[in-house]
């Protein structure tokens, strides 16, 4: 383990040891840990390395949009940043093939908050803007998983599920919906048939969706 005491000798070090993974503190003398994070991940040695950010400052959206794979305020409990590192260490290495997610989604916004969300943790995200986007997408690239929608216009993500899973080549591809649409029972009965999980996306958080997505890759 090797201790670094300002936002330089973090950089010096992170350089020169490239270490499996960086826990870095925001509140730094000499160069403060937002630039420390921006810098180690545009170099070209370090960029690969995960940084878990643990921090009296809560700016999680900021921490996670410049790379960070986790986020933790202090104070921390200590066996949730044990399992996080225990997480790090385990993410496909650079040549290394990564699994894929493919979102299908007409919000732009949504869909690179769940980019940021899984590229930090090792995901190849693929970006499906309409239900037929999405629908061809996956028959050409064979997504491990996909994250979907169920208000777009033109073809309704309750719509794309179906097609989905009526098409040989996509109907093993395990689907999770995420949307702002409030399903009623009837729906929800509905869509058990072709999807594996129902997500709102007013209240899921970073940890429920990665908890998801983990669930299914243990599951199959």
């Amino acid at each position: 383990m090797e201790l670094a005491r300002d936002g330089l000798e973090a950089l010096e070090k992170a350089k020169k040891f490239r270490p499996s993974v960086i826990t870095l503190d925001l509140m730094l003398p000499v160069k403060d840990g937002w630039q420390v994070l921006k810098e180690l991940k545009q170099h070209p040695l370090c960029r690969h390395i995960p940084i878990i950010v643990v921090s009296i400052i809560d700016e999680k959206n900021l921490g996670f949009s410049l790379g960070a794979v986790d986020y933790f305020v202090k104070p921390v409990n200590r066996e949730e940043l044990v399992r996080a590192l225990d997480k790090v260490r385990l993410l496909p290495g650079e040549g290394e093939k990564r699994p894929s997610v493919l979102v299908i989604d007409d919000d732009r916004h949504a869909i690179d908050l769940v980019h940021v969300i899984l590229e930090n943790e090792g995901y190849r995200v693929l970006k499906a803007f309409t239900g037929q986007e999405g629908i061809e997408l996956a028959l050409r690239e064979h997504p491990d998983i996909i994250i979907l929608d169920l208000v777009m216009p033109e073809m309704s993500g309750l719509e794309v599920a179906y097609e989905l899973k009526h098409i040989p080549a996509t109907r093993s591809i395990p689907i999770i919906i995420l949307t702002s649409m409030d399903v009623d029972p009837e729906t929800a009965d509905q869509l058990s048939t072709y999807v594996t999980r129902l997500m709102s996306k007013s209240t899921f958080t970073k940890r429920d969706l990665l908890r998801e997505i983990s669930n299914i890759e243990n599951s199959g």
